[in-house]
């Protein structure tokens, strides 16, 4: 089985600019890597550099994880862009920590105040 591991700048460009690295990638392997750490780097850089909203850039990614020859942590990656896109106050890193906690049924030890009310009232 052939494997590779997609980059953040050929997920950014399949996203935004039509690159086809992506394409090609589907093609020539059997599996494709998106490591949780790419889609974090993309979600920053759709936000910030692409000012795409977040419903947006979490409905494109989604679109990426639901390929079959995608393999990826998708149930935390895609719980983790939920909770992302319905909570403007919170971070990516926030909601990630949020849905581990969850995962691993403990508390969230902070000092950021949303982030703490959000966890308290899952």
């Amino acid at each position: 089985m052939s494997k590779a591991i997609l980059d953040t700048n050929a997920l950014v460009g399949f996203l935004v600019r039509g690159d086809t690295t992506l394409d090609y990638g589907l093609k020539k392997y059997d599996q494709l890597v998106i490591l949780t750490q790419i889609i974090f780097e993309t979600v920053y850089i759709l936000d910030k550099e692409y000012n795409l909203e977040r419903e947006e850039l979490v409905d494109l990614i989604a679109k990426v994880l639901r390929q079959k020859q995608i393999e990826s942590d998708r149930l935390v990656i895609l719980n983790t862009l939920l909770k992302y896109r319905d909570n403007p106050n919170l971070s990516l890193v926030d909601c990630y920590l949020w849905c581990q906690a969850q995962d691993m049924k403990c508390d969230i030890l902070t000092s950021d105040k949303k982030l703490a009310r959000r966890h308290r009232g899952d």
